[in-house]
């Protein structure tokens, strides 16, 4: 790996093939949820900036959102020199998840050996709003699921839910529910 290293620091090529065993390596452990293993893992750089609990509440977020890596693309590389520290290589992935896709922009550390320094990502609007709506879905399954309409309207007949069907129901709805009982 040492040897991999130093010719990367010479040869563009090599160091692109590095990094892009780094990023396999990231999303592998992101895949198996090994945050605490990515943070431990980064660069003193990442540790200083960045608190573990911060790091770690992010990549959870991001897998509860986006799910685990299906593919990635890399769209961008360029090296940094550092004339007092190793070189740096910022990466840019185009990155397929379970529920979307992301551009994800990494920062290595191409000393000894590759170190995450910074991470960061953009999840495309367009699956943002898919997954509103694939929510939303969701919430209008339960109600028709558990037999509710919609709140009787002036001039039309309906029921009211029963307290155990309001706790069925998701707690945004819930929440909608109640505002709606107190207007």
């Amino acid at each position: 790996m040492v040897a991999a290293l130093l010719l990367a620091a010479c040869n563009p090529f090599e160091a692109a093939n590095v990094t892009e065993d780094a990023v396999a390596a990231f999303h592998s452990r992101y895949n198996n949820r090994m945050f605490s293993e990515l943070y431990t893992d980064s660069d003193y750089a990442l540790r200083r900036n960045v608190e573990y609990r911060d790091f770690n509440e992010t990549m959870q977020n991001l897998h509860q959102m986006m799910g685990e890596v299906l593919s990635t693309e890399r769209k961008q590389i360029d090296f940094q020199k550092t004339p007092n520290g190793p070189d740096k290589a910022i990466v840019l992935m185009e990155t397929a998840f379970a529920y979307g896709t992301a551009e994800e922009n990494f920062v290595f550390s191409l000393g000894q050996q590759v170190k995450l320094v910074s991470y960061s990502y953009q999840i495309t609007v367009h699956d943002i709003d898919k997954r509103i709506e694939e929510r939303m879905e969701s919430v209008r399954e339960q109600i028709e699921r558990i037999g509710t309409q919609p709140a009787p309207q002036p001039g039309r007949t309906g029921r009211a839910l029963t307290e155990d069907e309001i706790r069925q129901l998701p707690p945004e709805v819930q929440e909608a529910l109640r505002k709606a009982r107190n207007r």
